[in-house]
């Protein structure tokens, strides 16, 4: 849609996004992730990827720029029932902005 959420640059580590995608099918999955870019925005923002079992991935990003583009944060295994990417806001440098989370799944080979 036309809207997206941020934290005010507020209250840093005590707020997380979570995006929850219907995953019908465990297997590995391209996931990309979307903001809004400006000066304001963090540099250093975290975005745990929750794989199949529960372990987790972390992946930085630089929401200063790449706005508006389906952005990569790599391929990970995702299963029905934890599928999960959050945004957090620890230790972040700026606004941190949440638009949106798309999966596709990579097909086998």
């Amino acid at each position: 849609g036309s809207n997206y959420a941020h934290d005010g640059n507020t209250a840093k580590g005590t707020k997380t996004f979570s995006f929850k995608p219907a995953i019908g099918t465990a297997g590995d999955y391209l996931v990309y992730a979307r903001w809004t870019a400006g000066s304001n925005r963090a540099t250093n923002v975290p975005v745990d990827v929750i794989k199949t079992g529960g372990a987790t991935s972390t992946v930085t990003v630089d929401e200063t720029v790449n706005g508006g583009e389906w952005m990569p944060l790599g391929v990970f295994p995702l299963s029905p029932s934890n599928a999960e990417v959050k945004f957090r806001t620890t230790g972040t440098n700026g606004y941190v902005i949440v638009d949106g989370v798309r999966v596709v799944p990579v097909p086998a080979q």
